[in-house]
């Protein structure tokens, strides 16, 4: 199940997280809540600006925030998330209530927020 996640998640490590701080108090076997989670990200349009990348990029995150609502003509700009790590990309997350359907993120995911000035933005994974 962790290798058919590596295109949703990056890492053995994160797919072990998420179960076991989201997916035990979902109620749901894994398999359930990782196909829901497949479902969630299928429906997220990833920029074209970011699928072929082969080197990083060096965007704001207004920048990053915008590629995604163009991509994403539902989306709206407080229902999604970019965080960081430093200087570097950790995340974009797009913010969906427990009715599956997308919803504003709330202060949780707000002290996430990246506060770099310029984000580095890495390459495109290649599955």
């Amino acid at each position: 199940m962790i290798d058919d996640l590596r295109d949703v998640m990056p890492s053995k490590n994160l797919i072990i997280h998420e179960y076991r701080t989201h997916g035990t108090c979902s109620g749901l076997e894994p398999a359930q809540y990782f196909g829901l989670a497949r479902d969630l990200y299928q429906r997220v349009s990833i920029p074209p600006r970011f699928s072929g990348v082969e080197r990083g990029l060096d965007l704001t995150e207004a920048e990053i925030e915008a590629e995604f609502l163009k991509s994403n003509a539902w989306l709206k700009p407080n229902m999604i998330v970019v965080s960081c790590r430093r200087q570097n990309l950790l995340d974009v997350r797009i913010c969906f209530g427990r009715d599956l359907f997308p919803k504003p993120c709330g202060s949780n995911e707000e002290r996430r927020v990246c506060r770099a000035g310029r984000i580095n933005v890495p390459a495109a994974r290649q599955h």
